[in-house]
């Protein structure tokens, strides 16, 4: 509930979110529907987010420069690597994501590409399979 009033603060333009585990992708819908100024958003160690509310968060907030995701375990899903910035020595490789400045756009870009591939799937009737590229092609 606390997301949910924070989102609607007018002016809000950073905002840092670490290890709430109970955070969930409704808070997420929250600040796309509501905090549009956003600039720089860090969700580090939020365990239960998913690429499905990152999605939408990404393609709402035009302003966004600025995205910390370490430790969410669904970014390590294939091709959302290549978007990240590289991790500092002394820091988990694998846990690492943090996007900047057009590799933010391009990360949604990314995600748009692959629900195409998704609902492309589901129309054909044929199992949807993730793949790291930026290919519309099923197969």
């Amino acid at each position: 509930m606390a997301v949910f009033e924070i989102a609607g603060l007018q002016n809000l333009r950073r905002l840092s979110i670490v290890r709430v585990h109970q955070l969930t992708d409704m808070a997420i819908y929250a600040l796309a529907e509501h905090a549009t100024r956003l600039e720089r958003l860090q969700l580090s160690y939020c365990d239960h987010l998913s690429l499905e509310a990152i999605h939408p968060l990404l393609g709402k907030l035009q302003q966004l420069q600025h995205l910390t995701a370490t430790g969410v375990p669904s970014f390590r899903r294939p091709g959302v690597r290549r978007f990240s910035d590289q991790a500092p020595a002394g820091i988990d490789e694998e846990a690492y994501f943090v996007f900047n400045g057009e590799n933010v756009a391009r990360l949604c870009a990314f995600l748009d590409k692959e629900e195409g591939r998704r609902r492309e799937a589901e129309a054909r009737n044929i199992p949807f399979v993730m793949r790291s590229d930026d290919r519309l092609d099923l197969y």
